[in-house]
């Protein structure tokens, strides 16, 4: 099958996994970055390196959005794309970020402006290069997909137009994000998988009911992932809906503030590549505990292929997630109880001493 742009699977033999590469990747990419952007986080004192210097390479990255090779961005160019970046809908959280580090960089004098626009170009230059090498073989089909693109009377340009850097930021961001937010999303008391419905072979046929999270799969046919994926989760313990577009991320998360159940459930969101971001952003802004996992392969018609091709995602990555979570629960409710039999133990031999 001929995908439009990214796979995760490509077909040619590879020594590595997708998921084995881009996290290694994506530790060298937080090692690096963090000490090519350390003037500017020490300086400001950040807490959360890692996210920090994430978004300073996102924002490198969108600052050479339609720039020829080799021209240097400015913070003028990068004003006029996060502009229209906010127009876009697809972007809205990213450019809420990346606009306070705008502002921070526009506040300092020439020297410091001068500097931090060096230190993110020369991130994004070894970013460029790296991510290149290491995933340039699932981004193949990319080029040949723009060359294609026929953006007339299109509203989702922006989005489909997206350079290969771009997929390659989305890639190693969501694996980045995943790792610091791993821990609040182990603390949840319940786990909800969210994932398109492109992952429905004959969406005609299916028998899903429309719930308070989205639709519930009905498991009407064995062949479908998302059937798969709710028999795995009545296995292990975590539930899974299903969305027709990720803006209804929104509403899950309205619906979790209905149920009372923002803060105790996590959200482990599945989506193409270039929403990734985007969609661990928007749940942390909600204060919804996260996890991502991406498409095997872009192919749904609104955006990226004229019939629409049924999607797939490794279900292998999934539970690995989710049980990583209930593993990581477990031993924090055994240490909880073995302080408390230790704190028990203590009070009887005192009691025992004293008689």
């Amino acid at each position: 099958m001929s995908v439009p742009t990214y796979s995760l699977t490509p077909q040619i033999k590879l020594e590595e996994s997708y998921y084995s590469s881009v996290e290694g990747l994506a530790s060298e990419a937080a090692v690096r970055s963090a000490e090519i952007f350390y003037p500017i986080t020490h300086s400001l004192g950040v807490v959360c390196t890692e996210q920090a210097c994430l978004e300073l390479l996102l924002l490198g990255i969108y600052a050479r959005r339609g720039l020829a090779a080799g021209q240097m961005a400015t913070l003028d160019h990068l004003a006029k794309n996060l502009e229209r970046l906010e127009r876009s809908k697809d972007y809205a959280y990213q450019t809420k970020k990346l606009r306070l580090w705008h502002r921070f960089i526009m506040q300092q004098c020439s020297a410091n402006r001068a500097l931090i626009l060096r230190l993110i170009s020369c991130a994004t230059d070894w970013f460029a290069k790296r991510s290149r090498e290491v995933l340039g073989v699932y981004t193949a089909q990319v080029s040949r997909f723009l060359a294609g693109f026929d953006a007339s009377g299109r509203s989702d340009i922006l989005l489909c137009t997206s350079p290969v850097l771009e997929y390659h930021i989305n890639m190693v961001g969501a694996e980045m994000l995943n790792k610091l937010w791993q821990s609040s999303f182990a603390k949840t008391k319940q786990q909800l998988a969210v994932v398109p419905g492109c992952l429905r072979p004959e969406p005609g046929a299916c028998t899903a009911k429309e719930w308070i999270l989205g639709f519930k799969c009905s498991r009407c046919s064995e062949g479908c992932q998302i059937s798969r994926l709710s028999g795995l989760g009545e296995r292990y313990g975590f539930q899974v809906s299903f969305v027709k577009h990720q803006s209804s991320l929104v509403s899950h998360v309205q619906s979790l503030e209905r149920l009372a159940q923002k803060r105790s459930m996590g959200i482990l969101g599945v989506a193409c590549v270039l929403s990734l971001l985007e969609g661990g952003l928007m749940l942390k802004a909600h204060k919804v505990a996260a996890q991502c996992v991406p498409l095997d392969f872009s192919g749904c018609k609104n955006h990226w292929h004229a019939q629409g091709l049924p999607g797939s995602v490794s279900m292998e990555r999934v539970l690995k997630i989710m049980l990583r979570a209930r593993n990581q629960n477990e031993r924090s409710v055994d240490t909880v109880q073995a302080s408390s039999l230790s704190h028990s133990g203590l009070m009887q031999a005192e009691q025992l001493e004293k008689c």
